[in-house]
């Protein structure tokens, strides 16, 4: 005869997602999800609906064009610099004002705040600069015998230019006596291993080190330079897909590697990967967008917006891979607007980051309860639920709660593995949602939690369900 049980409670969800290619159900602790969509897990133990990002500037920067490059230029005229269509754009008050630039529009721009001026790079174009005065325009100043390259990136008090073609790397002088003028000598330069079937891809100070980059159908490595000489061959067998695709955080070099199709950071040493629990994502990725790739993040988070990805047969769009660094978690985000170039920003009250779209828009991230006025979606799924661990006990679901403040309409299902349609259970609009009756039969369950965000973050604090006893067998949630 059946018997009544206590509910058996799922709360604390502090372990963030990981996909089913990388952790079998069994082996997954209840406060570990198979997909946190949309809901952060910042505050440990429960979560927390994403915010959103609002518009930098009253409209957009050019509508309908992808953004190619940004920067926030600290000079005498600090100006934030947006880069798209070949052109450059700098906001006066709220309006996005043009300073004609002359390059590719099809290229990426780089660029760097140096000596007082800002300097941009296309891979097309000679090289420019700007005083950021509204009354300048791009010119050559310390760029004379400068050459066409696609990287740039600032070191030891020196300019480092890249052609990602020949993998030829030039530097400026020192700084003059003045601390405003650098030349550019013809034989200061170098070559990282040219014809390996690799490319130079990026370029960063991290330390005391200059890291490069390459990128082919022989691999992906990674050069350090440190002032003196560079690798003569390379030790680190890993490399950043582009100059978009790494981010330093929490003292920690992070990049996309779009070969290994991984996310790895490194202090010294040797990088180390991290993004395992997400692995099918990265692999989703086509090889036609790897080159998009771009990183952002603060001092606990890295975030990869990938793009559009279809994993286990769903098709999901303009998604980011989120990992909180202090807990080692995983979750994704997806977005109303696709990303491809990021930016520091301080708006003289606080540093935020910047996102560019590939419509146009400078937006500040993580600010607001919608995405340009799109509500956001959420979405939770649990592994598939064996109760007391053994799968050969047919169980019923007799009743089920959930936990939810700013609910708004949640709905619940469920599904079994005898029948695997999530199949509704209720909506949620309160603290405490219950329901009885479901009678649900099953040897493994999963629970999936979904809903759309109008205003105030929702707060998942986790659910219950109630399963009646067997005589003879005891149940227990195996929760740790």
């Amino acid at each position: 005869m059946a018997q009544q049980a206590s509910p058996i409670v799922y709360r604390g969800l502090h372990r963030g997602m990981a996909d089913r290619t990388v952790l079998a159900d069994s082996l997954m602790p209840a406060t570990q999800m198979r997909l946190i969509q949309n809901l952060d897990t910042d505050a440990i133990g429960f979560l927390t609906g994403r915010n959103g990002y609002s518009r930098l500037g009253s409209a957009a920067v050019v509508a309908s064009e992808a953004g190619k490059g940004l920067i926030q230029h600290d000079g005498t005229n600090s100006q934030i610099v947006a880069f798209i269509n070949g052109e450059s754009y700098y906001l006066v008050g709220t309006t996005w004002t043009n300073k004609s630039l002359g390059f590719s529009t099809s290229a990426k721009i780089r660029s760097v705040s140096f000596l007082d001026r800002v300097y941009a790079v296309d891979g097309v174009t000679e090289a420019k600069s700007w005083s950021g005065a509204a009354g300048d325009a791009w010119g050559t100043t310390n760029l004379a015998s400068a050459p066409i390259s696609a990287l740039i990136a600032t070191y030891q008090q020196q300019m480092f230019m890249a052609n990602t073609s020949t993998d030829r790397v030039d530097f400026s002088s020192l700084p003059d006596s003045t601390g405003t003028t650098i030349t550019w000598p013809t034989d200061n330069n170098f070559i990282l291993n040219p014809n390996d079937g690799t490319n130079l891809t990026a370029m960063s100070r991290f330390g005391k080190e200059l890291l490069f980059s390459k990128v082919g159908k022989a691999g992906s490595f990674m050069y350090r330079f440190n002032g003196t000489s560079a690798d003569a061959d390379p030790v680190i067998y890993f490399g950043a897909a582009s100059q978009e695709a790494q981010f330093i955080s929490g003292s920690i070099f992070w990049f996309y590697d779009s070969v290994k199709s991984v996310i790895a950071g490194y202090q010294g040493g040797f990088p180390s990967v991290v993004s395992k629990p997400v692995r099918s994502f990265l692999k989703a990725i086509p090889t036609s967008s790897r080159e998009n790739i771009a990183l952002r993040g603060d001092e606990d988070h890295v975030e990869a917006h990938i793009g559009d990805v279809t994993v286990d047969g769903v098709a999901f769009s303009n998604v980011s891979l989120r990992y909180t660094i202090s807990t080692q978690v995983w979750n994704i985000r997806t977005y109303a607007d696709e990303f491809r170039v990021f930016a520091d920003y301080d708006d003289g009250t606080n540093f935020v980051n910047l996102g560019f779209t590939t419509t146009g828009n400078v937006v500040r991230m993580d600010t607001g309860n919608d995405d340009l006025g799109t509500n956001i979606n959420y979405d939770v799924q649990t592994p598939w639920i064996v109760i007391g661990g053994n799968p050969a006990v047919e169980q019923k679901l007799a009743a089920f709660s959930a936990f939810v403040e700013n609910a708004r309409a949640m709905t619940v299902f469920y599904r079994t593995d005898l029948d695997k349609t999530w199949r509704p259970i209720g909506q949620m609009n309160k603290y405490v949602n219950s329901w009885s009756g479901i009678n649900a039969q099953f040897h493994k369950i999963a629970f999936r939690f979904t809903g759309t965000s109008a205003g105030d973050p929702v707060i998942f604090d986790g659910f219950s369900i109630l399963i009646p006893l067997i005589e003879g067998l005891e149940k227990s949630s195996d929760k740790d």
